[in-house]
């Protein structure tokens, strides 16, 4: 008979959460299989095997007794497949143990399943794609009350009750757009591996595209008064207006590319980065006024790759999901409108549109500053911007701040 235990693996990443695996030994030979399944290390008992609940708060320690008993279901599954071989007097050895489980589809647990995906992609280095599959799959867990369902259960009334559960938090519909593919997206992958054996299609009729978002850009005075606005009392409101600034500082940076820039993108005064959204390159001539901002954040990020203490604050010591970062982003920004007294809130994606604006209004010809900013489709920005030499677009910018810049000079003046 085999030895099946189950094992804890501690991270070679500090504060990071180990994994849970399973040991196979047999005739000499030993394996290991995955569970997706990670812990603190305070939360594995390694005396005795299993998890530890001595130190967890109530709504963990739910959490942690599902674990234990999706642990236990793969142990005793492993276990009834070794007793098929043995009555049916069949040698075998661990490595057809792991591969009798798996071809089993004894992978039942949609939680399970996808905390296997997660792992996978840590493991393959993809940590950004696997924080957004996380953030996903925590959402649909308080969706579920914890309670974990069959794949062959998620329905297209379950994903549509999803979806409305959504709506009822408040979220707009490219965020519910936003988690529906990533769970689409898992759901396709688990057909093709044969995690999931029958496809019921659950996504048919659910919105997985992306709204059109209204283009409310702001002009010269309001991004004067928020430059002028004392926030520093404010810390969380005054990292908002900086990044904010350096978004229009930047040709309307999106935000998702400024919350993940590293220092390894800034070369000099020169920002090389790839777009998260087209992952084409760009390379801007950073301002003074952009590089002011940047080293603002340099004593506080110095113990960081970050370049911004948004994806991971060093007081914090621990990472926030992009969704979490972006909807707290955007709050504080709401609260920046009401203390401007904007009839508007302002928000990441006016930063973008209020650089394009700005640019139109001074002179800068379309082509340069490109339309398909506004477009469903990114193909017409890239055909532009492959043709254009980086000096035109950093002359672009500079016409736009220094629109901004000069405006006091130009009220006086009138």
């Amino acid at each position: 008979m085999a030895s099946i235990r189950i094992k804890y693996r501690k991270s070679k990443v500090k504060n990071k959460k180990g994994s849970c695996f399973i040991q196979l030994i047999h005739k000499r030979k030993m394996t290991t299989l995955a569970t997706g399944m990670r812990l603190n290390d305070w939360e594995w008992d390694t005396l005795r095997g299993c998890v530890s609940f001595k130190k967890a708060t109530s709504k963990r320690a739910k959490e942690l007794l599902s674990i234990q008993e999706r642990l236990d279901k793969i142990i005793g599954d492993l276990e009834a497949i070794e007793m098929e071989l043995e009555d049916n007097h069949l040698d075998y050895t661990v490595e057809i143990l792991v591969e009798r489980y798996k071809n089993h589809g004894s992978y039942d647990s949609f939680f399970t399943l996808m905390e296997r995906r997660i792992l996978l992609m840590e493991e393959a280095g993809q940590n950004r794609t696997a924080s957004n599959y996380r953030e996903t799959l925590n959402m649909f867990k308080r969706f579920r009350d914890g309670h974990d369902l069959y794949p062959g259960n998620l329905t297209s009334l379950l994903v549509e009750e999803f979806q409305g559960y959504l709506q009822k938090r408040g979220n707009s519909l490219n965020t519910i757009s936003y988690y529906m593919r990533i769970l689409k997206a898992f759901y396709n992958y688990g057909i093709k591996k044969n995690w999931i054996k029958d496809n019921k299609y659950p996504f048919q009729g659910v919105f997985t595209g992306m709204e059109k978002t209204a283009k409310r850009a702001v002009d010269n005075k309001v991004v004067q008064d928020l430059i002028d606005l004392d926030l520093r009392n404010k810390p969380t409101l005054d990292l908002a207006k900086d990044m904010f600034l350096f978004s229009v500082y930047t040709r309307g940076m999106s935000f998702i590319d400024v919350a993940y820039l590293t220092k390894e993108n800034v070369r000099g005064n020169i920002l090389v980065y790839k777009r998260h959204k087209t992952n084409q390159r760009i390379e801007i001539t950073l301002p003074d006024c952009a590089m002011r901002v940047i080293r603002k954040y340099t004593d506080l990020m110095s113990g960081s790759v970050y370049l911004f203490p948004l994806l991971r604050h060093p007081r914090r010591g621990k990472d926030t999901a992009y969704v979490t970062v972006l909807h707290l982003h955007n709050e504080r920004l709401r609260k920046i409108s009401e203390m401007l007294g904007l009839k508007i809130n302002l928000t990441s994606y006016t930063a973008r549109h209020t650089w394009a604006t700005l640019a139109k209004r001074n002179g800068v010809e379309t082509y340069v500053i490109s339309e398909a900013m506004g477009h469903t489709s990114e193909t017409t920005t890239r055909i532009y911007l492959a043709s254009l030499n980086n000096a035109v677009l950093d002359n672009a910018n500079e016409v736009v701040i220094n629109s901004m810049l000069n405006f006091h000079e130009n009220q006086s003046d009138d």
